[in-house]
């Protein structure tokens, strides 16, 4: 059987989302021929393989240029409109038996005999976008009726809906009145043990989001003055736009002459040592936000934090978002407001060293729960 995964980016560089799709492609290419479609210019298997640390031999990749009109086309005639809508991306799926997409976007519509999707977060919204949101008389009602039927029409193609938490399973049904089963994603929990140091670990993709130059800050201001010898290591990669070029410099910047460690574009196995070393994990992704006016500003599981845990790093991570259902208050790390209480949380663990590893004990214990087996075994249940 030929099984596409179509992999629709969110961001410059590689992340979260892009291993999930790789394990994918990993569970599927026993059983079938796979080919990955993405949209990174020059992006190799091995490449991708060596970043999410799976094996990729034998599958496929794909690369196509970025659609030019989203996910809707807006020029056709109301008369063509449906059959304008079909072809959208038609070349992602058609001559597959089995279409595989994972997205943050509106998905295409799947020309494949079967059809999954698995949403990382539903980032459009149909309530605030026209025509969802148009005003008028009958002929108002009857255009949006007419791609209310379209939109069930495009989701009919996929039989297996999945998403990877709870809290992006509740958005895709509020923004997109769809319904998904939760599979939580694949996490790495055969994390090498040796030595901890005394280390806070911080990873992700170099951006605003993330909020890494606050998280040097604070620890510059608040911990290491308490904590001398402690050192903070940010992990991430670097996107080629722009505005993430210049967070990063504002990071170095902000990471001058301190005890911080920036480790840029760093493969699976060194960040594993990172993890392996470190006694503490810190997130940020979230501070600040409203969680309904922006929610796809916040974790929307929390991958980094899972494999954090399986090393034995104690999570203090925002009480936001797919975070909730990952950390277990007191028990395997703490949900916290604000940087401030990351910083000092950190200096009150620091002190209380048998109470540090109870906590990192019980974050390993937690994190198999979430490991890649279980998730590989469910995708070949669930989608082939």
């Amino acid at each position: 059987m030929r099984v596409g995964v179509y992999h629709e980016p969110c961001g410059g560089g590689l992340g979260g989302s892009e291993v999930v799709t790789a394990v994918i492609a990993h569970a599927l290419r026993d059983r079938h021929t796979v080919e990955v479609t993405h949209h990174y210019p020059g992006l190799t298997r091995d490449e991708l393989a060596r970043f999410a640390d799976v094996d990729l031999e034998g599958v496929e990749l794909r690369e196509v240029p970025r659609p030019e009109k989203g996910w809707q086309v807006w020029d056709a005639p109301a008369w063509r409109l449906p059959a304008a809508l079909r072809r959208w991306q038609a070349e992602l799926s058609a001559g597959h038996d089995l279409f595989v997409t994972s997205t943050h976007a509106v998905p295409p519509f799947c020309h494949a005999g079967r059809g999954a999707m698995y949403v990382h977060f539903p980032n459009f919204d149909r309530r605030a976008t026209w025509p969802w949101n148009a005003s008028g008389g009958p002929r108002a009602k009857l255009r949006t009726w007419f791609h209310e039927r379209l939109w069930r029409r495009r989701f009919a193609g996929y039989g297996v809906r999945l998403a990877n938490s709870r809290f992006t399973a509740e958005w895709t049904r509020e923004r997109w009145g769809v319904a998904c089963e939760v599979l939580y994603p694949p996490v790495r929990v055969d994390v090498p043990g040796g030595p901890k140091r005394d280390v806070i670990a911080v990873v992700g993709r170099f951006t605003p989001m993330k909020r890494q130059a606050e998280l040097v800050r604070v620890f510059r201001e608040r911990v290491a003055p308490k904590l001398p010898g402690w050192e903070l290591v940010c992990v991430g990669t670097v996107g080629g736009t722009p505005e993430e070029q210049e967070y990063f410099r504002e990071v170095v910047s902000a990471a001058a002459g301190g005890p911080v460690r920036l480790v840029t574009d760093a493969p699976a196995g060194e960040l594993r040592r990172v993890l392996a070393e470190a006694k503490v994990f810190w997130h940020a992704a979230g501070f600040g936000i409203d969680p309904r006016a922006e929610p796809h500003r916040l974790e929307h599981f929390g991958l980094a934090t899972v494999e954090a845990m399986a090393a034995g790093c104690v999570p203090l991570v925002p009480d936001l978002g797919g975070q909730r259902e990952i950390v277990r208050p007191g028990a395997d790390g703490f949900l916290c407001r604000d940087v401030g209480e990351l910083a000092d949380r950190t200096v009150l663990l620091a002190a209380d060293g048998e109470r540090l590893w109870a906590l990192s004990e019980a974050a390993r214990r937690r994190a198999r729960e979430f490991s890649r087996e279980r998730f590989i075994d469910e995708v070949r249940r669930r989608i082939g």
